[in-house]
């Protein structure tokens, strides 16, 4: 049993117990018993451990949602980002190295860095 079903299952759980918090305390109002404090402290224990149980395992699967769609969203970035750093690198190189080849930089137009090559040269 993985984790979602797990939590799915103990929220069940608790809003059951809360469930018979409630009717226990119900049925201890309505009827005249003897031990009605000891029933109403059931009572009262049974809905608390409940609503802890049930917020508790809300909490983890709303954990789980939130891990889960970050793992899908960082795989789906990296596809993409392999994908557009392949395609366009290789389009980049080639439109550079065509454009550099058709043109001819005049020296006012180079940068000084190229400058400095061309005169090393």
């Amino acid at each position: 049993m993985n984790s979602k079903s797990r939590s799915g299952l103990m929220i069940i759980a608790g809003g059951y117990l809360v469930y018979l918090g409630f009717k226990l305390m119900r049925d201890v109002i309505n009827k005249d018993t003897g031990n009605f404090m000891l029933f109403m402290i059931c009572a009262i224990f049974f809905m608390v451990v409940g609503a802890l149980i049930a917020i508790y395992y809300v909490k983890n699967m709303l954990r789980l949602n939130a891990e889960e769609t970050e793992a899908e969203e960082e795989t789906e970035t990296e596809g993409e980002i392999e994908e557009i750093g392949a395609d366009d690198d290789a389009e980049g190189i080639e439109a550079v190295t065509e454009e550099q080849a058709n043109t001819k930089v005049s020296d006012d137009e180079k940068l000084p860095e190229q400058a400095e090559e061309e005169e090393t040269k």
